[in-house]
């Protein structure tokens, strides 16, 4: 940061009214700070290959790795860009016109395919999946499960609220080995009182029950259901618990998809599918930088930079 120093000399003597000059002051008063943003304008750096004649042979430079094109926005300029699209999400028109007041530079709007990648399909994941009870996420076999806690302690009081003494039992228990994780006891006690729990909640959950004059099969309650769903899926209800590096709830997950939300509806949303893709490509990636205290325009401008080949220029 540039600091400069105006010197605020008095105009001239009250007595005499002699002007005064820089030269005349002997000590300093009092100083007051403004910090400001000085005026920028677009730069323009032009690259020039050069040809050299030696032993008889033209020798001709090569353009720098980040420079593919003959006209195309440099790496600070499309970091920005991309900020302010990707982590403010503000749409591509006030983006460009954003850069155009700033530094009088015209930006597209529409683009090219900024990257060349392929999409992130649920059948390549091999991670645990934090998730709600929907049916649909148990289709793939490969996946490592573990139930959002926070769907089920929300599932839980509600079912409390009503006054089952049962969920109130087992909020506790989950809410218990979720906020003392680090002192949990070993997985066989776990899933010891666990089990227990679920006995005790069998017991006091009423049985489905249908009027005889009604066909189908009998109507389960609320409770029924979630008790089912506590005993189906045990050992993923318990993951968070029983291994290490598996978080209580997917609330992450959720909150690094709500900006997309905003996006679609508030932001102006995509033109293509392509570009969605594209979109949560580049959300994923800073996302990521934050995450890891990392300063997102710095990691931008070295991605654009060091990695050219990976982005079209534009």
């Amino acid at each position: 940061m540039r600091a400069k120093i105006p010197f605020d000399v008095p105009k001239q003597c009250r007595v005499c009214k002699r002007e005064f000059t820089l030269k005349d002051v002997h000590s300093w008063g009092a100083s007051r700070q403004l910090f400001g943003l000085s005026a920028v304008r677009l730069r323009v750096t032009e690259h020039r290959l050069a040809k050299v004649c030696c032993c008889g042979q033209i020798h001709l430079g090569e353009f720098a790795a980040h420079v593919l094109a003959s006209v195309q926005n440099g790496p600070n300029l499309r970091a920005l860009a991309t900020k302010l699209s990707i982590v403010q999400r503000l749409p591509s028109a006030q983006v460009a016109g954003l850069l155009n007041e700033l530094y009088g530079t015209s930006f597209s709007k529409r683009g090219q395919e900024a990257r060349q990648s392929k999409a992130f399909l649920w059948k390549d994941f091999r991670g645990v999946a934090a998730h709600d009870c929907w049916s649909a996420y148990f289709d793939e076999g490969r996946v490592c499960h573990s139930l959002c806690g926070a769907h089920l302690l929300r599932e839980l009081a509600v079912l409390q609220e009503q006054g089952s003494t049962w969920a109130a039992g087992i909020h506790e228990f989950l809410l218990g080995l979720h906020e003392n994780s680090r002192r949990a006891p070993p997985a066989t006690s776990i899933l010891r009182e666990y089990r227990h729990l679920l006995e005790q909640a069998g017991a006091a959950e009423p049985q489905p029950w249908k009027p005889p004059s009604k066909r189908g099969r009998p109507k389960a309650t609320k409770g029924r259901n979630l008790l089912r769903r506590l005993q189906q899926h045990e050992a993923v209800v318990l993951r968070f618990a029983l291994e290490e590096g598996v978080p209580f709830t997917n609330n992450q997950a959720e909150c690094d998809l709500h900006p997309l939300k905003v996006k679609q509806k508030i932001s102006g949303g995509w033109r293509s599918r392509e570009g969605a893709k594209n979109y949560t490509a580049l959300q994923s990636l800073l996302y990521t930088w934050r995450k890891r205290g990392k300063d997102v325009l710095r990691c931008l401008r070295e991605l654009f930079t060091q990695a050219p080949a990976l982005f079209n220029a534009s």
